[in-house]
């Protein structure tokens, strides 16, 4: 071998190690440093991380009875990339979706790969999307939230948004709750972007979120929302509240509000009508309030029930203010001042126990402060300090004018009257639930002793005299004895700056079975037309919701009968055709028939 050829033979050796070096070089590179990135972006481009929604917790009444349930709807959506005829997809989806076609044109000329067309469509139309076999239009499964007795306690309930977060009432102030946690799921997909079903990993599954079993009762609130429009509509009110409660514990039995709203189709109405009234308005309590005044009168020793009290012949005049009575009193007793509603007879009194007095009482049964129940929107009120009352302040004071409280606050008063002296922390949920099990319990919470137990019982026999022979006749219940007061308050025009002469809120709120209370109830009437005294507006309500509420409870009457009859209604709303079987078959019957009963109540003209 010449001295030519072996210096070739070197130089290409060379050149052949300098480049299997610079290849083994970039591998090294590509491998070790660039590898963790490289195969990051890989994955990205083949695999795709899905959110699995978790399904949301039911709600259930204290016995069980489903209030709003999770069911299955169909959501449409599509993949424009996929989508061949942008015009004629368009057309045969704008009428099906009930959508203007420019605006499905618009969704399906997007530069994305997904994009929603309809959320949570009825059955009908999901199975005539499906039928149209359009590319690029699919359909999904999601979890659309079903409030079968549809207005009913719809005020508290509240409602949830599309994707399930709550929005409102019950479901707001326990979403995180109800909501339950995410999970995730790997899919993967090929070279042109589409996922390929049969190949995903489940990292995480998705948990359920808790059933919340609310403390109401689905026949009490019922009733109490049956009575109450009736009413409501008969006088042409403006609206209209009502409170139940269980004394004992605080517990709510039922939360109404007229005018109602149907969470199932919320956005149909304003958004007024979806607040919660009965802690987020607060109101003048009128007569009323002249519970605190003689728990004040009474628990201090300042006067006692047989004590006389000049009622004037009907006014009295405080400070330059002449106030008057409904009707020309002389001499009263001071339990006559209550059961008459005497407004002289009760600013007399008022100016005896004192203005630090009154107030320290008033603030001590909850005016002007939250009760704590946990929903959304509470007020506190208004009670203001003595010293920023003016000279007359003592004798609005007196009469329910001047403080501000909401219809609850003014229910946990006189329930703290009927437990004998305890005022309540009010609350709506009683227990979470999981696969059926009690995870946690709510405890009844004491706020503080307002009253002496013997005050509370010199109260209650006080306010049966209201019932039995004073302005709140009424809301007697035969065969029960109930203690309670009217009250009739003038509303405030802010823009005249004075009291308007024809706009009243008629109120009634009492307790029964007076001597061991079952429930306390309040009954609010928004500016009734024409008559517009507590005692013919408000009482009534009370009374006839009451009767059925003390049937419903089998609660024995002052004869010790049970009454077993229930009003016919009550039977077909507590049977068990009125909730969901556990049988799933029979389940399923029962949400078709909810839904179809929903479906007929959208029909135009309904």
């Amino acid at each position: 071998m010449n001295q030519r050829f072996r210096f070739r033979l070197v130089v290409v050796m060379g050149i052949l190690l300098v480049g299997y070096g610079a290849v083994a070089a970039k591998l090294a590179y590509i491998q070790l440093l660039k590898g963790p990135g490289l195969e990051a972006m890989a994955s990205r481009q083949r695999q795709r991380v899905v959110t699995l929604k978790p399904e949301r917790g039911n709600l259930l009444d204290r016995r069980g009875r489903a209030l709003a349930v999770s069911i299955e709807a169909a959501s449409v959506y599509a993949h424009p990339e996929d989508v061949v005829d942008v015009r004629r997809t368009a057309r045969a989806l704008a009428p099906v979706l009930k959508l203007r076609p420019a605006d499905v044109r618009r969704r399906l000329a997007k530069d994305r790969s997904f994009v929603w067309l309809r959320r949570q469509v009825d059955p009908p139309t999901a199975a005539h999307v499906r039928r149209l076999r359009l590319p690029g239009v699919h359909l999904l499964r999601e979890s659309k939230r079903f409030y079968p007795r549809r207005q009913l306690s719809g005020h508290l309930l509240g409602f949830v948004g599309l994707d399930n977060q709550g929005l409102e009432g019950v479901e707001l102030a326990y979403d995180k709750y109800l909501n339950g946690e995410r999970g995730w799921v790997l899919v993967e997909k090929d070279a042109k972007g589409r996922e390929l079903t049969l190949s995903q990993t489940v990292v995480k599954p998705p948990s359920a979120g808790f059933d919340v079993r609310l403390t109401l009762d689905e026949v009490i609130q019922y009733v109490v929302e049956k009575e109450l429009s009736a009413q409501v509509a008969a006088t042409r009110a403006r609206g209209g509240l009502a409170i139940v409660v269980e004394p004992s514990s605080g517990a709510i039995l039922a939360m109404a509000a007229v005018p109602s709203f149907n969470p199932n189709s919320f956005s149909r109405f304003r958004p007024e009508h979806w607040r919660n009234r009965a802690i987020t308005d607060a109101y003048e309590p009128g007569s009323t309030f002249k519970l605190l005044l003689a728990a004040a009168a009474l628990d201090s020793g300042v006067v006692k029930e047989s004590d006389l009290v000049y009622g004037e012949r009907g006014a009295i005049t405080v400070n330059g203010l002449t106030i008057r009575d409904h009707k020309n009193f002389g001499w009263m007793t001071f339990s006559d001042v209550i059961a008459k509603s005497s407004n002289v007879g009760a600013i007399k009194v008022a100016q005896q126990v004192g203005a630090e007095r009154l107030y320290s009482y008033a603030r001590s049964f909850g005016i002007g402060r939250k009760t704590g129940i946990g929903l959304p929107g509470e007020q506190p009120g208004l009670l203001r300090p003595p010293k920023k009352w003016s000279g007359v302040s003592i004798a609005s004071l007196a009469i329910g004018q001047e403080v501000a409280t909401t219809p609850l606050q003014m229910l946990m008063a006189y329930a703290a009257v009927a437990n004998g002296g305890t005022l309540m922390r009010p609350y709506v949920v009683d227990a979470f639930l999981k696969d059926g099990r009690v995870r946690w319990r709510a405890q009844p919470q004491v706020v503080r002793r307002v009253v002496d137990p013997s005050t509370a019982r010199r109260l209650t026999k006080l306010f049966v005299r209201v019932v039995n022979r004073g302005t709140g006749r009424a809301a007697a219940v035969d065969g029960y004895t109930v203690a309670g007061k009217t009250g009739t308050a003038q509303k405030f025009d802010r823009k005249a700056g004075r009291y308007a002469p024809d706009r009243f809120v008629a109120s009634f709120i009492g307790f029964a079975p007076a001597k061991s209370p079952a429930f306390a109830m309040l009954v609010l009437v928004d500016e009734p037309r024409g008559t517009a005294y507590g005692g013919t507006v408000a009482a009534p309500v009370f009374s006839r919701a009451a009767r059925q509420i003390l049937h419903y409870l089998d609660i024995p009457t002052t004869r010790g009968r049970l009454v077993a009859a229930y009003d016919p209604i009550l039977l077909k709303v507590s049977s068990p055709a009125a909730r969901p079987s556990s049988s799933r078959s029979e389940g399923i019957q029962w949400v078709s028939q909810a839904l179809a009963a929903e479906e007929k109540d959208r029909q135009p003209g309904r």
